[in-house]
């Protein structure tokens, strides 16, 4: 009976290392990424209505004040609300927001769950004020534009609270 080897050797490579190897750096490379993407993953609160005009409020937490941040240059108005304390700039929430467009017609008056409000309001002059506490802070003139946010900060003195 003859052999049926002929000399020739199939070579089989070890998988087992190199594959656990990589997966390994694939697994690390996706823990990275999340963890630079995980402020981008919170979610806005839920939109709501007051006299036909959308808005959003909220933001107390990190995640959720990052999300407003961003998602600020998507809305006409973006409102920040904040009380002035001893060396910083604090958050705030229930501060009341008003605001009249140019016809003397409140076209939103809703309290602020967080630090930042953003409004859908259709291009037009408006007048925005903001109350913390009976400390009506100021009373500005907006002119919203197509295509171009507005930002309005309103910081609140320390004696508001």
């Amino acid at each position: 009976m003859q052999s049926l080897h002929t000399g020739i050797h199939f070579y089989q490579p070890r998988t087992t290392a190199p594959r656990r190897h990589a997966a390994w750096k694939l697994g690390l490379v996706a823990a990275v990424l999340a963890a630079v993407s995980l402020p981008a993953w919170a979610e806005l609160p839920a939109a709501r209505d007051s006299g036909g005009t959308t808005y959003v409020t909220g933001g107390i937490s990190d995640d959720q004040s990052q999300a407003f941040k961003a998602a600020a240059r998507q809305w006409p108005l973006a409102i920040s609300l904040v009380q002035r304390s001893a060396h910083t700039n604090e958050y705030t929430a229930s501060a009341l927001v008003k605001i009249v467009d140019a016809q003397g017609r409140t076209v939103l008056d809703a309290q602020a769950d967080g630090p930042f409000m953003l409004v859908r309001l259709p291009p037009g002059t408006y007048q925005v004020s903001a109350d913390l506490n009976g400390h009506v802070l100021r009373r500005e003139r907006v002119q919203i534009v197509d295509a171009r946010p507005v930002k309005l900060d309103f910081v609140f003195p320390p004696n508001a609270s």
